[in-house]
């Protein structure tokens, strides 16, 4: 997204072939944006060129409709974009719209802040949940000098709401935008804009943002050649299992450090894992190197309940599914709280990850805004192929998820786990690294 905002050329190197991903080429291409999507070889990577230019195709009064699929980033990051004429020029009226998951999440966090900013953005009422406000959106773009600045703190931290408020604010009227966070999310937009030289500024305690209305660092920036990182994400279901199953030790290289997206390494410290973290290199702004996790002695809190109320939920949050599956391999009682945001995500995460460690006989308990799980002694699945299909919810993170707690406590098999194709929204070769890591598991 960033790319097509600059007025040069832009290569990126490393570009993960995902599904999310591949939906934002999409949109970007239908915007009038020129990708040259080329392929590095097998592994599910992308080297594109991407050429921003004045949108020819589209006639002015038209109505443009926007697929998101499985994506949220897309679609609230691009909104942001959208609310102005920035991407959309002569277009009077775009339909955002996604699959029928998408269409389930909350939309209104968006909607909200935008609005104050003057955008013309309306949401869907939702059938199911009244007051609930979903996809598909419809934006009417205005003049950038149309769009006031605010003042605005967000109920609840969040990167993608944090990023399309800074969107906008970027093409906003004349006066400064100010963003606060409660805690700080996951912050690679704002490293990527200050790399750039946009007209933002971070506080030292990365709470508060002030964005500056200024177009003029699109056309100052020099033709930009990116390299993303090995998802940090994508490495947590590896790292984790390396931390749970005795005698492990697996080094990752080529990872993004960002502290915003590596908090799942406190987790494992508290399991008694040994983690060293290793810069090696910066891309624009984000730390790169290596995450070492070597299994240790298991470790017991003092209570014996182990928590991580007391981490930054927001840090992690895309990470809590493996954590949470993984936390069933531990003797000592399990406690998670302040992760109410899991039920709206593709799915339930919450409802959806319990009822799969119910099924396959843990003792779960779910909460709230979390999950309670008793203490044990080794287990009751450990070594025992399920019976049915686990239930998964078709989404991508709880299916691996439970990969990852199929590859430490039942190695010499592979479960019967529901709509196990969703990866590809995230990590299109995760199969193909089970099965590498299966085959070393066995020996």
């Amino acid at each position: 997204m960033v790319a097509s905002l600059l007025q040069k050329p832009s290569e990126i190197d490393g570009l993960l072939a995902s599904a999310d991903v591949m939906a934002t080429i999409d949109c970007l291409e239908h915007l009038g944006i020129t990708i040259q999507a080329n392929s590095q070889g097998n592994n599910h990577k992308l080297s594109p060129l991407i050429k921003p230019e004045q949108n020819t195709r589209l006639q002015s009064g038209e109505t443009l409709v926007l697929n998101a699929q499985n994506s949220g980033t897309t679609m609230r990051l691009l909104s942001g974009l959208l609310c102005s004429d920035v991407l959309s020029n002569n277009t009077q009226q775009i339909r955002f719209t996604g699959d029928d998951s998408l269409q389930t999440r909350p939309m209104e966090r968006i909607i909200t802040p935008l609005s104050q900013m003057g955008a013309r953005i309306t949401g869907t009422q939702s059938e199911s949940s009244p007051g609930k406000i979903t996809a598909p959106l419809t934006i009417q773009p205005a003049l950038s000098s149309a769009l006031n600045e605010i003042n605005y703190t967000l109920p609840i931290s969040s990167a993608q709401v944090k990023s399309a408020i800074i969107f906008a604010g970027l093409f906003s009227g004349t006066g400064p935008t100010l963003i606060i966070e409660p805690t700080q999310s996951r912050d690679h937009t704002e490293r990527l804009l200050c790399a750039l030289d946009a007209p933002l500024t971070v506080s030292t305690d990365k709470k508060t943002i002030t964005v500056l209305p200024n177009r003029h660092w699109r056309a100052q920036a020099p033709k930009q050649h990116f390299q993303v990182p090995g998802d940090p994400s994508s490495a947590s279901f590896w790292l984790t299992a390396s931390a749970c199953i005795p005698g492990s030790d697996l080094t990752i290289s080529g990872i993004g450090l960002n502290p915003t997206r590596i908090g799942f390494l406190d987790v494992l410290k508290s399991w008694g894992a040994l983690c060293t973290v290793t810069q090696t290199d910066d891309y624009h702004g984000e730390p790169v190197g290596s995450i070492r996790v070597q299994a240790g002695t298991l470790k017991t809190s003092d209570t014996g309940i182990n928590s991580i109320a007391s981490l930054g939920i927001a840090s992690l949050i895309d990470e809590l599914p493996v954590l949470i599956a993984a936390a069933v391999t531990r003797p000592e009682a399990f406690e998670l709280q302040g992760a109410a945001e899991l039920r709206v995500k593709e799915s339930d995460r919450l409802h959806v990850l319990c009822d799969a460690l119910k099924q396959l006989g843990y003792p779960v308990i779910e909460r709230p805004d979390g999950v309670q799980i008793n203490a044990h002694s080794s287990g009751p699945v450990s070594h025992m192929h399920p019976l049915q299909p686990i239930k998964t919810g078709g989404d991508h993170r709880i299916v691996m998820a439970l990969a990852v707690l199929n590859l430490i406590v039942d190695p010499g098999s592979l479960w019967s786990i529901e709509a196990p194709e969703s990866v590809a929204v995230s990590y299109p070769n995760f199969w193909t690294t089970w099965q590498q890591l299966q085959a070393i598991r066995l020996g």
